[in-house]
């Protein structure tokens, strides 16, 4: 979920490890890596997906986003990833919404801007107390850990409040 410079290079990023890539933005197909299939809606990401990467510019749209998803009929999504630089108040009121739906959300902005993910660079932000959160971002990290070797993740811990 969108495709614009940082968007755009982590949906390359993506393709190039061989998953397949469902893609919406709402400035339309124009900005779409080769292979991936773009689709018109969130709904249609949502059916799919089993995880949903977020790109957007603000929390305002990480969370109208996050209520599409949820609201999305037959949605297979479980997991949302959001690596847009939200800040940990947005990331906090989009996580619940998620998480009443049985959608595990994981705050991981990308270090370093356009050229950080060019470079494959993942930050995770996560809580220092176990939760479902937690859980989800664990695995995560795991499945981008082996999907991605040599790519330069960072590990950021505790999740501070205020931060």
């Amino acid at each position: 979920m969108g495709l614009g410079n940082m968007g755009g290079a982590l949906a390359a990023n993506v393709l190039g490890t061989g998953f397949d890539l469902v893609a919406h933005d709402a400035a339309g197909p124009r900005h779409t890596p080769p292979g991936a299939v773009h689709v018109a809606d969130v709904a249609h990401v949502a059916r799919p997906a089993d995880v949903v990467v977020l790109s957007l510019p603000d929390g305002t749209a990480s969370e109208a986003v996050a209520r599409e998803i949820v609201a999305a009929p037959g949605r297979r999504s479980t997991h949302v990833v959001d690596t847009s630089t939200i800040g940990v108040s947005a990331a906090r009121s989009v996580a619940p919404l998620l998480a009443a739906s049985g959608v595990a959300y994981v705050d991981a902005p990308v270090p370093g801007g356009v050229a950080g993910a060019r470079a494959r660079m993942r930050a995770v932000e996560e809580e220092d107390r176990p939760s479902p959160i937690g859980a989800a971002t664990g695995a995560l990290w795991e499945s981008f850990a082996a999907a991605e070797p040599g790519a330069d993740f960072t590990r950021v811990f505790p999740y501070v409040e205020g931060a």
